[in-house]
């Protein structure tokens, strides 16, 4: 998550440097699955060229920002993953969970969101739908850690993904 998201902000250059390559270009353009990107806001700063305050003053500027140096793709999502949790797309600006939980700035606590991510995409194709539950799931699951631990980690954290998702009977819905 980390490494590609860095990998991806040096791929795109800078303002003065080399921009895009044009074999990720094709490869953003021809995918055929949606593009999701969970950046905190160091790695968003990096993405836009904003610094970290500027990221967490207009994290819809910032999104938008990222997806225009991306060449502005179909279907890009961003989850922009905080203390407050921002998720962006084209069509539907930002939604924001503002549930103040910092525990959840744990280490491996992003990927285990971006595993989630992946997984309830793989369950309900509809990114609309499948983005907040996520982040709600996570959210919910790190509020409970923290409560039930204090410090927790990424493994805790999956465990107690495994009961919000069961007391939700989320995975009981079939696929469209």
């Amino acid at each position: 998550d980390a490494s590609a998201l860095r990998l991806l902000a040096r791929a795109l250059g800078t303002s003065s440097g080399p921009g895009i390559t044009k074999t990720m270009n094709e490869a953003i353009r021809q995918r055929t699955a949606p593009l999701i990107l969970t950046p905190h806001p160091g790695e968003a700063a990096e993405l836009s060229e904003m610094t970290v305050a500027e990221v967490l003053r207009n994290p819809e500027k910032c999104c938008r920002t990222i997806a225009k140096r991306l060449g502005d793709p179909e279907e890009l999502w961003i989850i922009l993953k905080s203390s407050v949790s921002w998720i962006f797309s084209k069509e539907n600006g930002i939604w924001i969970l503002d549930g103040r939980e910092p525990s959840l700035g744990t280490a491996g606590s992003g990927d285990v969101l971006s595993g989630v991510t992946g997984a309830l995409i793989a369950r309900i194709p509809d990114p609309d739908e499948a983005l907040p539950a996520a982040v709600l799931a996570h959210y919910r699951a790190g509020i409970r850690c923290h409560r039930r631990r204090g410090l927790y980690t990424a493994a805790e954290l999956v465990d107690e993904l495994g009961r919000v998702f069961g007391e939700l009977n989320f995975f009981d819905r079939r696929p469209k």
